[in-house]
């Protein structure tokens, strides 16, 4: 039996059927939502945006082959089209898609800058996280974008931004109460039995 790859068309439609149920795909129940038609389409759109931009990303870092990561100037510019890919798509760059545009997964290129700070290409790098890092936080400022989704992506960034919850310690000469002597503790215990 020869085998060989399905077409996306026979792909696609077993994809929608999948889709229907599935509660990553789940219409948000709002109360003022006069065109749920609409608002899936819209939605829809997005997604086939983004999936098309990571399309035309893999089909060019296929060709071109891995970005030389010690060359500062070959990341940059891979980094400008990009960020200018990002733009036309309407999507936010992340490390994880920028990793595709180099042709390197994400797991090497976090390993390629711990082997390598202090390197021109890892501050180039340091300053593209905190620039992205920037774009999503302005973004959920201003309700583009889920504000929960927005807190997750930035607390894993890169950038130390955490919750934080500061405790702060303090000394008492006693921190378990008052001293007291074997006799008055036994006295206080004798009080309760005799209740």
């Amino acid at each position: 039996m020869e085998r060989k790859a399905r077409s996306a068309v026979e792909m696609a439609l077993d994809l929608k059927d999948e889709k229907e149920g599935n509660k990553l795909y789940a219409e948000k129940k709002q109360k003022n939502q006069q065109y749920p038609e609409a608002a899936a389409e819209i939605r829809a759109e997005a997604i086939q945006t983004s999936i098309g931009s990571q399309l035309d990303i893999l089909r060019k870092s296929y060709e071109r082959g891995r970005v030389d990561l010690n060359d500062t100037d070959a990341v940059h510019a891979q980094a400008m089209q990009y960020m200018e890919a990002c733009k036309l798509a309407g999507v936010f760059p992340t490390m994880l898609g920028f990793a595709s545009a180099l042709g390197v997964s994400r797991q090497y290129l976090y390993a390629y800058i711990q082997r390598n700070q202090n390197t021109p290409t890892c501050e180039y790098l340091d300053r593209l996280r905190s620039s992205w890092a920037s774009i999503i936080a302005q973004a959920s400022l201003i309700k583009a974008s889920d504000n929960a989704t927005s807190i997750f992506l930035l607390k894993n960034s890169g950038q130390g931004l955490t919750d934080k919850v500061e405790v702060e310690a303090v000394k008492k000469e006693q921190p378990l109460g008052e001293m007291m002597t074997p006799e008055e503790i036994a006295s206080r215990y004798r009080d309760m039995v005799d209740d």
